[in-house]
């Protein structure tokens, strides 16, 4: 899901007192073309909106229209925005003493949404909001938005850079014709940020701390002489496991592995450890620890797309791991936010079952060994919750779900059809019978209750009396059921026990309590959520200041709701984003991820001259950059196209160190690369090439995962489309930075799918680079083709390279000297533009960096080697995730991007 931009939180109160204003710090109106970025974000109930820059009675404006369809319906509603990014100074001014004023105007009609102002310190990525509700703002085309609201009092960067979004929030609008032919217009004009004078009361931190209850930031962690960078969250985090320790706990993703906390669930380090085949251990569906011993772990791990997986078990708190069960675990399926697949013995804590698809097993000696049951019973068994009844020990339960998944890795005969249900053993799991058909994903049980409650369908809690035989629904005080939707308000995704009272979560992280004896559920009502400066809430996007209502990430499909046995009042919450801590009984919530990182790495690129500046181009997340070595990133969107959520590659050139080319999706949310993206700025400021001479079906059904720069000319480029080279795909040039492109050179082969480059946006590195020399390599999407550009015809090179190329990257220092990455192989290296070929490295390469000086590293199948002074050494052995990484240099730092959890960095001196 794309992130466009920060949000800080409320971390104290102010009085204010207004003053005169001064000359503006800013002021701009959008007939200035160059300035603002229109429809940086718009979407709307029905599609039909538009955001452009114009003239409006001769007056520049951002007008957003939408068509009476998209105002049909119980709910209709409409967001839009736009962004400014650039120097400016500010003095020693506060946040307190900026007023962020605009012009707004609805020329048709009395809307009552909401409109926000936010200023973002791109420097330390703090974000102040300004925010409206009011109709009285929205009168005139002379109506003001002032400061509303003004988020954390905190110092600003006097002279740095700052980004302006201004936002229609995403809401539901009154006051609006719905008729077909009706068009409604909204106005934003004449943006002015000016210092004025206040006198600004702080309220004591002490004070502000106990309200809050926010755990104090913690440094990030470090693994040997390996640095953490600070990003925080992504992927889906699936629950939060308790010990015996009430400072200990463990929380686990679908891709990033596991983590352990030993403050309380303030900060998290990482246990992922490679443990063979496709690394299963990244893919956790659930993990269980023993009560008697926090150190002693059970880990449910693996992934559909992959062999490899199974069951795991530690004595060292996760440091090392050994496989006790081999069979499919699928960690990151689409069903994986249901209830755990291991369940241990309240009576017995050496008793345990575990499920898995199509099988039972348990274990009588805390899981070392492991018997399988009822083979004939589970064989299309799709697991999602496996429980021991406390009242009657011997009884255990286990709930299925139907629908369709993939058992190690795609299958040209599709996906296998699993069957749900409901299953009883009477004798700890030796025997089975089934005793109903409807989907069970969440099992609980009060303590000291012979009732058995559970989450049927996603969408009701049943309750049971007499051992799971029978079933009555319990949904009085429950929203109403939303079908299928992850991020449905009657989706209930999790359920738990407290000590007297039970709780059930929804796709949109409300919760809800039955207390002890009551039949009807009562929504437990949040007064605050505080994000800690997490990247992931966007300002502009809640229906009223503070609500946390539209779309903001906290509560995002929420997977799991825990309570800490040891504190009745410490809840946590997982979501798609985060882990969130309420100490409050759910009141409040904090935000817990310092240290969890859980995000996919495509490109990692240094900046030529300024070893702070580092440029992460991932899934999901997009364009992210650094300006301090790596220690942190800011989010900047790329300009307005519906992509920009996954950047796969970047193309640099040395001629122009600040010339930054990206491939990126075209398409809202896509995993793809079929959009070129420019900056010329160092990645501060983006733009769309028109792109002309390109297939128009970009986006559509073509792929464009690689682009490379001419070292000694950054307005030439070359990028690789997919597609038979004979009719549409194949190498484009560009010598004018994107905006026409013409075929380059024949000769190109398709293969066996019918294109030469790759589709997959996974599924390879740089497959085409270019030399000052106009030398040119590039490789086919099987590996079976690599070919070298000679002069207008693209020529096979014929050598065995013993393997499938990965990766090729030309040394900018070199004219015609190239680097090849090798599966299987090794690495490369032509010195002639790719006539002849000689080995520097054995082994099996992934990635390839060049520095500046000449050094070279490689990412490999676990780790990375760097080339230095005539030697070859491993660096990565303390890296938590070593699984082919992305090696980039940074002047004296190597940084390296994971598929799993974020990046990485370590100083790394000359020998």
């Amino acid at each position: 899901s794309r992130i466009p931009i920060m949000r800080l939180s409320l971390l104290a109160l102010l009085t204010l007192a207004s003053g005169a204003s001064s000359e503006p710090i800013f002021n701009a109106d959008f007939e200035e073309q160059d300035l603002f970025t229109a429809d940086a974000y718009a979407s709307s109930s029905d599609g039909n909106l538009s955001v452009e820059r114009g003239l409006l009675k001769g007056r520049g404006q951002l007008i957003a229209t939408i068509d009476g369809d998209g105002l049909e319906g119980d709910n209709p509603w409409f967001g839009a925005a736009s962004q400014w990014w650039g120097a400016m100074d500010v003095g020693d001014a506060t946040p307190a003493q900026l007023k962020l004023t605009a012009r707004v105007a609805v020329p048709e009609g009395s809307p009552t949404g909401p409109v926000v102002l936010s200023l973002k310190d791109e420097e330390t990525g703090a974000t102040w909001s300004f925010q409206a509700t009011t109709t009285e703002e929205f009168v005139t085309i002379g109506g003001t938005l002032d400061d509303s609201a003004v988020e954390n009092p905190a110092p600003l960067t006097p002279s740095g850079n700052y980004s302006i979004f201004v936002a229609f929030a995403e809401a539901t609008w009154n006051g609006w014709s719905g008729e077909p032919d009706a068009i409604n217009t909204l106005l934003f004009d004449d943006v002015k940020l000016e210092r004025v004078n206040r006198d600004v009361r702080l309220q004591p931190a002490s004070e502000a701390a106990a309200n809050t209850k926010v755990a104090p930031k913690q440094p990030m962690p470090t693994y040997g002489k390996w640095h953490q960078s600070r990003l925080g969250g992504g992927g889906y985090w699936m629950g939060v496991v308790p010990t015996r320790d009430a400072d200990v706990f463990y929380t686990f993703s679908d891709v990033g592995g596991a983590w352990r906390s030993d403050d309380g669930g303030a900060s998290w380090r990482s246990l992922n450890r490679d443990l063979g085949g496709e690394d299963a251990g990244s893919y956790v569906r659930s993990l269980d620890v023993d009560p008697r011993d926090e150190n002693v772990l059970l880990m449910a791990s693996g992934s559909q797309w992959y062999t490899g997986g199974g069951l795991y078990r530690s004595t060292d708190a996760g440091l090392t791991w050994r496989q006790v069960v081999e069979t499919p675990v699928m960690g990151n399926e689409e069903a994986r936010m249901a209830g755990t697949t291991i369940a241990r013995s309240p009576a017995d804590p050496d008793r345990l079952v575990f499920v898995s698809a199509g099988s039972v097993r348990v274990s009588s000696d805390g899981g070392r060994t492991w018997s399988t049951v009822a083979d004939d019973l589970f064989g299309d068994l799709f697991p999602s919750v496996v429980a021991f009844d406390a009242a009657t020990p011997d009884r255990v339960l286990v709930g299925g779900q139907d629908g369709e998944n993939y058992v190690g890795g795609w299958s040209p005969e599709g996906p296998k059809q699993y069957l749900g249900g409901l299953w009883l053993s009477e004798n700890a799991g030796e025997t089975w019978r089934h005793v109903s058909d409807e989907d069970v994903v969440e099992l609980a049980q009060l303590p000291g209750d012979e009732a058995i409650y559970g989450v049927f369908n996603y969408d009701t809690v049943q309750r049971s009396t007499d051992g799971g035989e029978t079933w009555s629904e319990l949904r009085d005080g429950l929203p109403a059921p939303t079908g299928h939707n992850i991020i449905g308000t009657g989706r209930l995704q999790g359920l738990t026990a407290g000590p007297r009272f039970l709780l059930t979560i929804n796709g949109q992280g409300d919760v809800y309590r039955l207390d002890a004896g009551e039949s009807r559920w009562q929504q437990v009502r949040r007064t605050h959520v505080d994000d800690d400066g997490w990247y992931g809430n966007v300002p502009g996007e809640e229906r009223k200041p503070g609500s946390h209502e539209g779309w903001v990430h906290f509560g995002k499909a929420a997977a799991f709701i825990g309570v800490d046995p040891t504190n009745a009042d410490r809840w946590f919450m997982t979501d798609w984003y985060a882990v969130w801590r309420s100490e409050d009984a759910g009141r409040t919530w904090a935000i817990s991820i310092d240290g969890l990182e859980n995000t996919v790495s495509h490109d990692l690129a240094g900046q030529p001259g300024s070893p702070n500046v580092v440029h992460w181009g991932m899934g999901d997340n997009g364009y992210l950059r650094s300006s301090n070595g790596g220690r942190s990133f800011v989010d900047i969107s790329f300009p307005a196209n519906g992509g920009g959520s996954n950047v796969k590659d970047f193309g640099q050139s040395t001629a122009d160190p600040n010339r930054l080319y990206a491939t990126t999706n075209k398409r809202p949310g896509e995993w793809e690369a079929a959009q070129l993206a420019v900056s010329n700025d160092a990645g501060k400021t983006w733009r769309n090439p028109t792109m002309a001479g390109l297939p128009s079906d970009m986006g559509e059904t073509r792929r464009m995962n690689s682009v490379t720069v001419c070292p000694n000319d950054a307005d030439r480029i070359l990028v690789g489309v997919s597609g038979d080279p004979a009719k549409h795909g194949g190498v484009y040039e560009s010598r004018d930075a994107g905006e026409t492109f013409r075929k380059l050179g024949s000769g190109l082969p398709a293969n066996e799918f019918g294109t030469y480059f790759q589709t997959n946006v996974w599924a390879v590195g740089n497959e085409l680079s270019l030399s000052g020399d106009g030398s040119a390599v590039a490789f086919s999407q099987d590996g079976r083709f690599v070919h070298r550009l000679d002069g207008s015809t693209w020529t096979p090179v014929d050598h065995d390279f013993g393997g499938q190329p990965y990766e090729v990257v030309a040394d900018a220092r070199h004219d015609g000297r190239f680097y090849l990455a090798v599966v299987g192989s090794g690495l490369w290296q032509s010195v002639d533009g790719g006539v002849s070929w000689g080995k520097l490295w054995s082994g099996s390469a992934y990635y390839v960096a060049v520095a500046d000086d000449g050094r070279i590293a490689v990412g490999h199948e676990t780790g990375i080697v760097v080339y230095d002074d005539g030697a070859w050494t491993e660096v990565a052995g303390d890296l938590p995730v070593r699984r082919r990484p992305i090696p980039a240099f940074a002047g004296d730092r190597l940084h390296a991007g994971t598929h799993n959890m974020g990046s990485f960095w370590r100083e790394l001196k000359r020998r």
